[in-house]
């Protein structure tokens, strides 16, 4: 068996933690603070972090740590960096384990969220 990781479908905050070099308090925080930032949780309430979560995290520590960002200028950048394009991702549904697709590989939630974002600009 190779020493390489196998992809994993969900991962605990203490894994996020390694792999992101980010305390688990400081993630914890984060949720409050960033809405783009919500993993789900088990029955028992332990976080489970997909891969699009983990990504979600690196931008938030590059934007604050790397970039000089402040809490809200990073909240707004962090918008704008998922909301400008929702046609790509930041995890195409290929890569993401588990993603829902249809037939053809379109990612059905990033539909759902592209058709929410089209009602909310026909509301105004």
């Amino acid at each position: 068996m190779s020493d390489q990781e196998i992809p994993k479908l969900y991962y605990s905050i203490g894994e996020v933690s390694e792999k992101t070099d980010v305390e688990q308090h400081v993630l914890r925080y984060w949720e409050t603070v960033y809405k783009e930032l919500s993993p789900r949780k088990s029955r028992t309430g332990k976080r489970l972090y997909r891969s699009q979560d983990i990504d979600i995290v690196q931008h938030i520590k590059s934007l604050l740590y790397k970039d000089g960002y402040k809490s809200k200028g990073a909240q707004e950048r962090l918008k704008e960096l998922l909301h400008t394009d929702s046609s790509q991702p930041l995890n195409p549904a290929k890569e993401q384990p588990g993603a829902v697709t249809d037939k053809s590989g379109v990612n059905l939630n990033d539909l759902q969220v592209g058709l929410l974002e089209i009602k909310k600009i026909l509301d105004a």
